[in-house]
């Protein structure tokens, strides 16, 4: 990790720009921020630098933008969370029912792990629920 951690403002960017990378790929109907997910994780990790994502609601389909914004700020449709040994990346998506779920869901665990791994954070690691099938 670098010794200059991202910002609250960058970590936001950030993981609205995982939302939007994971919406493009094939087989990917729609991702969704986990609900609750930073009120879990504060209440869970110790060592606790930032949280964003997680709202209750929104998400990001394979024909939207996941960058919409809320008073001019991205809306994170990942939930992403930083501690001093690790970023957490949370998500639930919802795939293709002619889509095989394992292999949509390994390609964005690959997607998502290789854009993590060009920034100032520590290792990540993935949460990744499919919640869903659709036409």
């Amino acid at each position: 990790m670098s010794d200059a951690p991202l910002d609250d403002a960058r970590l936001s960017l950030l993981a609205a720009e995982l939302g939007a990378l994971v919406s493009e790929l094939p087989g990917v109907r729609h991702v969704r921020a986990r609900p609750g997910f930073g009120r879990l994780v504060r209440e869970a990790l110790d060592g606790l630098s930032a949280v964003v994502g997680g709202g209750a609601g929104g998400g990001a389909d394979a024909g939207s933008s996941a960058a919409a914004t809320a008073s001019g700020r991205p809306v994170p449709v990942v939930g992403l969370a930083v501690t001093r040994d690790e970023t957490r990346v949370t998500l639930d998506l919802v795939v293709a029912e002619a889509a095989s779920g394992p292999l949509v869901a390994r390609e964005v665990a690959t997607r998502l792990l290789d854009r993590l791994a060009s920034e100032p954070l520590p290792a990540a690691s993935l949460d990744l629920r499919i919640v869903g099938v659709e036409a």
